[in-house]
């Protein structure tokens, strides 16, 4: 009996290396990469993975597209990748669309989101994972909703409106140097990129209004979906779940170190009247381009 057990499992193990591997793709970028590594180490996946060093050297959406014409793929980008696909998925790349971690763990795992992910073109959007928050880091503390007016708010996104601030389109990268020479008054990053950044000798104070909760993207190529059958692709979603959940944990304990090393480079953490930024909370709905894109917009904020 031992033999038999020992030689299934054997079997059961060469089955599995015999497997069509996947191509792995993500871009070597901050979070995204964390995350890759994740799954490229893991061991219990339903496939065999590859990490492909021809995606890795894209940015997001080169690493979609690629995974989109090229197939059997599993893919990592930044949420705002579906736009590229024109569905209404891309609408939770805004800012505010999410009040809370709470609420987007909710919505990533609604039928709202599998219902408009299958809807993206060429790949199958599994899961989703948390990337980090973004704050406004400051030359002036941010207290009230009125502290915003008139000020010059540098950001990589296109769609914040804001408490009456003036968007300035700032690469990431660049923060610093805007901040330094006066082109703007704050700029949003993620506690992460303030540190990376270096932004705390020129934006001295991190304040806590949540402006966009940011997400990562898990996504296998339509092909593999696909050839799947329906347990096949249960065990896939679970699995994808489990590991978004993992690289989720990761980048929150690293926003919380982060936040504790901006303290010892002398960074005040401002507490603001949290109940008077909900009361003017914008609307995300404001900014999308089609009433479509509102409806759908509606549909998230409506989950609990």
């Amino acid at each position: 009996m031992r033999r038999l057990i020992l030689l299934a499992a054997v079997l059961l193990a060469a089955a599995a290396h015999a497997q069509p591997a996947l191509r792995l793709g993500f871009p070597k970028m901050d979070e995204i990469a964390q995350c890759g590594r994740l799954l490229a180490g893991a061991k219990e996946g339903p496939f065999r993975l590859e990490p492909d060093p021809l995606y890795q050297g894209l940015l997001s959406n080169g690493v979609l597209a690629k995974a989109q014409t090229e197939g059997r793929t599993l893919a990592i980008a930044l949420a705002g990748f579906f736009r590229l696909g024109q569905t209404k998925l891309g609408e939770i790349a805004r800012p505010f669309i999410f009040r809370d971690l709470a609420h987007f763990r909710a919505f990533a795992r609604s039928p709202l989101f599998e219902e408009e992910g299958a809807k993206f073109p060429g790949l199958r959007p599994l899961a989703l994972a948390y990337a980090g928050t973004t704050y406004p880091m400051s030359k002036k503390p941010l207290r009230e909703p009125r502290d915003m007016g008139g000020l010059k708010l540098g950001s990589g996104g296109s769609d914040l409106k804001a408490w009456k601030t003036y968007r300035v389109m700032v690469p990431l990268n660049r923060m610093g140097g805007a901040l330094k020479s006066g082109l703007v008054d704050a700029v949003l990053a993620t506690p992460i990129h303030a540190v990376r950044l270096g932004l705390a000798d020129a934006a001295p104070y991190f304040n806590r209004i949540e402006i966009q909760h940011q997400a990562l993207a898990i996504a296998v190529s339509n092909d593999v979906w696909d050839g799947l059958a329906p347990k096949e692709r249960q065990s896939l979603v679970a699995w994808a779940r489990g590991m978004a959940d993992r690289c989720s944990a990761q980048t929150y304990e690293a926003e919380t170190r982060a936040i504790e090393a901006l303290k010892k480079q002398g960074v005040t953490i401002v507490e603001p009247n949290q109940r008077a930024f909900e009361s003017q909370r914008p609307d995300p709905a404001e900014g999308a381009g089609s009433e479509e894109g509102k409806a759908f917009i509606r549909k998230v904020q409506a989950i609990r």
